[in-house]
């Protein structure tokens, strides 16, 4: 069981909305919350790499919220405190300890 003390991090998770241009051009804008909650981080990891000259970061996460219905793929995880936007690439929820586990990537935008 996850204790209250244990998720410390707010996040805000965000859900996209469609806005279309004058020309019929559709984009994404990821300024709709679904909900705003805490988080416990349990591993962060990150990496550097250069090919032929381009420099490629990336940087992983993987948090544990109370478990809460509508969590999907298509969201996003925003941490407010940090200004940093993540892409949820696994979920794995557990019902017996009320808990969802997100395994998160650094989106760089």
């Amino acid at each position: 069981m996850i204790s209250a003390g244990m998720l410390t991090t707010p996040i805000e998770v965000l859900e996209p909305s469609v806005q279309v241009s004058d020309y019929g051009e559709e984009r994404a804008l990821w300024d709709d919350v679904f909900c705003r909650t805490r988080c416990a981080i349990q591993r962060r990891a990150g990496k550097r790499a250069e090919v032929l000259g381009e420099v490629s970061e990336s940087a992983s996460r993987e948090i544990i919220i109370r478990y809460r219905e509508g969590i999907h793929f298509r969201q996003r995880i925003r941490f407010p405190r940090e200004n940093t936007t993540y892409l949820i690439q696994n979920i794995t929820p557990s019902r017996s300890d009320g808990s969802i586990t997100l395994s998160l990537t650094l989106l760089n935008e």
